[in-house]
């Protein structure tokens, strides 16, 4: 069994805003793989994943998200299998 997440982001803001999400170094090769910067545009929904927590799941068990403006609302939807 495992966890996957994923990401749902919309932009409500008046102007393009970006998201990043910081990756973490995988246990086996120290790979790391950030998103950076990814433009959403106004009005628009855009989703991420799904990511497996090795890889992305920081030291503290949290996802870090960064945003441009607090007008990015975010979802994480949590994936059971």
């Amino acid at each position: 069994s495992g966890e996957d997440m994923l990401i749902v982001a919309r932009n409500d803001n008046a102007g393009a805003q970006t998201i990043t999400i910081t990756s973490a170094a995988m246990p086996d090769t120290n790979r790391t793989g950030d998103i950076t910067a990814y433009s959403i545009g106004i009005g628009e929904y855009a989703v991420f994943g799904p990511f497996n927590k090795p890889g992305w799941q920081q030291s503290d068990g949290k996802l870090r998200i960064d945003t441009s403006h607090a007008d990015i609302k975010l979802a994480v939807l949590r994936l059971t299998r």
